[in-house]
């Protein structure tokens, strides 16, 4: 089993570089090995992987607790992994326009990475 696609992730999509704050978004419908595989990959960049569970959204766009919408404002990434999109929140917004890289793949499930192979 590969751990290219995290790494990809980690590495092209997001640049997480040591020191950093990441924070990974999830909810009761988050696959746990997801979590798992990124918190461990962001700690072996040096980085500070952030997990944190908010309630399921009840609509896309909805906002977070109090508590969560500041980590994602002093964040330097979020990883977004909740069962349904919180992409336009306020929160995020905010975050965005302050320099916080956001990436949004709601409902991500292990199987998906299991196989990544790069192109030749």
């Amino acid at each position: 089993m590969t751990l290219a696609g995290f790494d990809n992730l980690l590495d092209q999509c997001l640049g997480v570089r040591a020191g950093e704050q990441v924070v990974l978004l999830t909810d009761d419908g988050t696959d746990t090995e997801v979590i798992e595989r990124l918190a461990d990959g962001i700690g072996r960049r040096r980085a500070v992987p952030i997990v944190t569970r908010i309630p399921l959204p009840s609509l896309p766009g909805s906002e977070p607790p109090t508590a969560v919408a500041a980590l994602m404002v002093q964040a330097s990434a979020i990883v977004e992994l909740t069962s349904l999109f919180i992409r336009s929140s306020p929160a995020r917004r905010t975050g965005t326009e302050m320099g916080v890289s956001h990436l949004a793949i709601p409902g991500m499930r292990f199987g998906t990475f299991r196989d990544w192979r790069p192109l030749p």
